[in-house]
């Protein structure tokens, strides 16, 4: 056996096995540059690949001048734009210089960026059209079941829900992706490539404070439907040295594609290619056109410390697929980034769950919100570097990792949500919108415990999904076009914060017993705040109240006759009427009313009627009375 051959079998050994900030996750953190001069300066840095912002640890804001080679602080040119001032960072001074803090590009400017970048990206990853296959499936699927009683699940997951894919990649088995460990004469491997492998592959895994690997995350949460492992290479020394490849002057796609393409020509030239490498990588997963559909990069040493430039963490395709020759397979979309000093599994799990799942960001590509989901969502904005929090359950639904149980108007029972444990799915309920496959509400119970032990609160979390809806599109407003977000946590406390860009979720977001909120009810109608109608303000007839106190395991009544909780009352002259089993209008100007609680119909002198149904009622022509909701 060749040496080689000895180092290669090391990353075979992931097939017996049971069971640093990237670009394509949104990064926040500090991190260390060292300026030409020498001097070392410390910023914090924040964003994704499509925008991203940079400061001095005191709010200044800075930029990387490509001329000077060098962090200068930054003000803001007529154009909107960024521009450099062309003064280094250690030598400036700001006051003297009249800048401000907290500098930003104009919105305009930043909308052009992220549009331009964003258009790149989805070209290159193809996640769109997944997704959108995705969730074809998944109304494909809910269309050919057969209807079951209120409050039952309709059947089992392991059957029409295992099937679910991106096109032709079911999300559920044993899947296998390609992980290309690199290092350079001038910046070489520091962690060994078995710690590499155990990040990946191992079961019990804790290395680096992370909380199981990067197979644990997938397999917890598909509930144990799905086996995600990496075949993991050998250190494979690039033929330049990495100041070759780190060039800061050209876009990190670039510079990623030159450094990828000159390490798998040294790799698919070795000696013993055929014999020895070819064979272990028969078990990699690949698409409806042979292309691996997990490609990892990890780079030895640092990144190049300058936004989107130089060897610079992303996720991007390779300009064409290249082959693996005699393997019948292909690389085209990967994600790269440098190891650095440790191993974290947000990014890494982040940029897998688009890759292998096909799953979209959730966060707000404009800037203006959070996103739908906050840190409620790992694909919305990590809550824990080293223990990310579980993806939500609308993605979870979408990839066919839960079957929820079905509510309608006329469901009177008492659910029990369940939180997930380990690889133990959590019993999660829907309500759908009649006749509008594409909206309805997801309710799950969140817990502060394993892998969501850093989310911002526990109770009830109850989604508002619009498969049609828009990620960027933060708005509150009833429409008929979807001009709203496309995953929602209904935000307990009524402020809204994800819309409004003030956090991303704190403890008075979920629903339970006890919750603190100002005006907090301790339940979810149409006329609750906030109220559980459809985005075009239609009544759903969602009853859900008295939730529970927060814990592994949370109840919740679902449905009554309605009542005057639901806001049924009436206003009259600033007085409101209203009984348990009646609601009388008053007199007001010109007309008498009754309200019957189950039906009837409502005849007011002025003209115009109130038609009650379900103990609910629509209204038109009331002339001069008033209702209030």
């Amino acid at each position: 056996m060749t040496k080689k051959f000895a180092r290669w079998m090391l990353f075979v050994v992931l097939i017996a096995m049971n069971g640093s900030p990237g670009l394509g996750a949104p990064f926040d953190e500090e991190f260390e540059f060292m300026q030409p001069d020498g001097t070392r300066i410390r910023l914090h840095g924040w964003g994704d690949e499509f925008h991203a912002v940079f400061e001095t640890l005191d709010g200044y804001t800075v930029m990387f001048d490509h001329a000077r080679g060098a962090y200068c602080l930054a003000c803001q040119a007529a154009s909107g734009e960024l521009v450099s001032t062309g003064v280094q960072v250690h030598r400036g001074n700001p006051a003297a210089l009249r800048l401000g803090k907290r500098i930003r590009m104009s919105a305009e400017a930043r909308q052009r960026q992220v549009a331009a970048r964003q258009r790149q990206w989805e070209a290159a990853m193809e996640i769109k059209p997944r997704w959108e296959a995705l969730k074809a499936a998944r109304r494909r699927l809910d269309g050919q079941r057969v209807g079951a009683a209120p409050g039952v699940a309709p059947g089992p997951a392991a059957q029409g829900d295992s099937q679910l894919a991106p096109p032709s990649l079911p999300t559920i088995g044993l899947k296998v992706g390609f992980t290309m460990l690199i290092d350079f004469s001038d910046d070489p491997a520091t962690i060994p490539q078995t710690n590499i492998i155990a990040f990946c592959n191992a079961d019990g895994y804790t290395g680096y404070g992370n909380n199981g690997s990067v197979k644990e995350y997938f397999y917890d949460n598909s509930g144990g439907l799905l086996t995600y492992t990496n075949t993991v290479t050998f250190y494979i020394r690039a033929p330049q040295p990495k100041s070759y490849y780190n060039d800061t002057s050209k876009d990190s796609g670039i510079c990623g594609r030159l450094l990828i393409n000159d390490c798998l020509n040294v790799m698919t030239n070795l000696p013993n290619y055929e014999t020895d490498i070819l064979p272990l990588l028969e078990p990699l997963t690949v698409d409806s056109n042979n292309r691996v559909v997990a490609f990892n990069v990890f780079f030895a040493g640092n990144n190049s410390g300058v936004w989107a430039k130089g060897l610079w963490p992303h996720s991007s395709s390779l300009a064409s697929a290249v082959p693996l020759p005699a393997s019948g397979k292909s690389l085209y979309k990967y994600q790269i980034t440098n190891i650095g000093t440790s191993l974290r599994l947000s990014t890494f799990c982040h940029e897998n769950g688009h890759m292998l799942c096909g799953f979209p960001d959730i966060y707000d590509y404009g800037y203006d919100s959070t996103g739908g989901a906050g840190r409620f969502c790992l694909m919305n904005i990590s809550a824990n570097s080293t223990n990310p929090q579980h993806i939500c359950a609308y993605l979870k639904r979408a990839a066919g990792w839960i079957t929820p149980v079905e509510l309608t108007s006329t469901s009177v029972l008492t659910a029990t949500v369940t939180a997930w444990s380990g690889a133990t799915p959590g019993q999660t309920y829907i309500y759908r919108r009649p006749g509008m496959m594409t909206e309805y509400f997801l309710v799950e119970n969140r817990q502060k415990t394993g892998r969501d032990a850093s989310i911002p609160a526990a109770g009830v979390a109850i989604w508002h999904c619009d498969e049609l809806g828009n990620k960027d599109n933060q708005s509150l407003v009833p429409n008929i076009s979807h001009a709203n977000y496309e995953c929602s946590l209904m935000q307990a406390d009524n402020l809204w914060h994800f819309q409004n860009n003030v956090n991303s979720g704190d403890a008075n977001d979920l629903y339970y017993a006890g919750n603190t909120a100002a005006g907090y009810k301790n339940e979810f109608t149409d006329y609750s705040m906030p109220g559980a109608r459809w985005w075009d303000g239609t009544l759903s007839g969602v009853r859900f109240r008295n939730f529970s106190a927060s814990s592994a395991t949370m109840t919740f009544d679902v449905g009554s006759a309605a009542s005057a909780e639901d806001g049924i009352t009436a206003l009259v002259d600033g007085t409101n009427a209203f009984a348990a089993g009646a609601f009388t209008l008053g007199t007001n100007g010109s007309f008498n009313a009754l309200i019957i609680t189950n039906g009837g119909v409502l005849t007011v002198t002025n003209g115009g009627a109130i038609t009650l149904t379900n103990g609910l009622f629509a209204m038109s022509q009331l002339g001069d009375g008033i209702l209030a909701n």
